[in-house]
């Protein structure tokens, strides 16, 4: 079955960051905005799983995900990745802001600070062919995706919700910052939805319900966010 093309537009803000180990991701990645993706198209009134989920990938693993009905937005926080996508509609991957696009079924690297987003209905697989271990970060996904770990993949829920996404077209922005001991997360509020996490997963609970550092060291944070940016009304 041919999958609809999906009108996506996908805009990667990277960082000057050092190679770092999937272990250690707290102390070696700079603060600023990572990612920004805005998705122009998708099903009315798509409920999506977003959040946080960090997905570590020993050397040799692969993961094979079914999008479903909804499309999926990753984030390469270490390591590097091989992206090969199946029958559906191929991935958007950018670099350096520059968005590059692979054939449907053909095959392309990602590595740190690559961000990448994947149409509703596509099939794509993710491989560890180096010697290092890997991880990407999941933020977006439809509850009804699908996907087949390999043994040694392991994942760690950060932050998790489902919720219907605003009207398109949508930004999904992913930032991280450094929260001194007392500082408050600077997010914002309704109508957009916002979701924190501390980047060591042991810290997750030393953030209050208001994003503030409960520590007297600095935690360092990921911010995500998703709005709508479609234009107001006239009054």
């Amino acid at each position: 079955m041919r999958i609809p093309a999906l009108l996506l537009t996908l805009v990667v803000t990277l960082l000057a960051t050092s190679a770092y180990s999937a272990q250690t991701p707290a102390t070696t990645q700079a603060s600023g905005t990572l990612m920004q993706v805005t998705v122009d198209e998708f099903p009315m009134d798509c409920v999506a799983t977003t959040g946080i989920t960090r997905t570590t990938y020993p050397a040799g693993a692969t993961l094979r995900i079914l999008t479903g009905s909804g499309p999926a937005i990753l984030y390469v926080e270490s390591g590097t990745l091989m992206l090969s996508t199946g029958d559906g509609a191929p991935p958007l991957v950018a670099r350096a802001a520059t968005p590059q696009s692979a054939e449907a079924g053909g095959e392309v690297a990602v590595a740190a600070g690559d961000g990448f987003l994947l149409a509703p209905g596509a099939t794509a697989e993710i491989r560890n062919d180096g010697t290092e271990p890997a991880a990407v970060l999941d933020l977006l996904a439809a509850p009804d995706a699908a996907s087949e770990l390999s043994e040694g993949i392991t994942q760690e829920i950060l932050v998790r919700q489902e919720v219907t996404l605003p009207e398109p077209p949508v930004s999904v922005t992913l930032s991280r910052t450094t929260l001194e001991p007392g500082d408050r997360l600077s997010i914002p509020g309704a109508p957009a939805l916002a979701f924190y996490a501390a980047v060591e997963r042991s810290q997750v609970f030393n953030l209050s319900g208001q994003g503030v550092n409960r520590l007297a060291v600095p935690i360092d944070a990921y911010v995500l966010v998703i709005a709508s940016t479609a234009a107001s009304p006239p009054a």
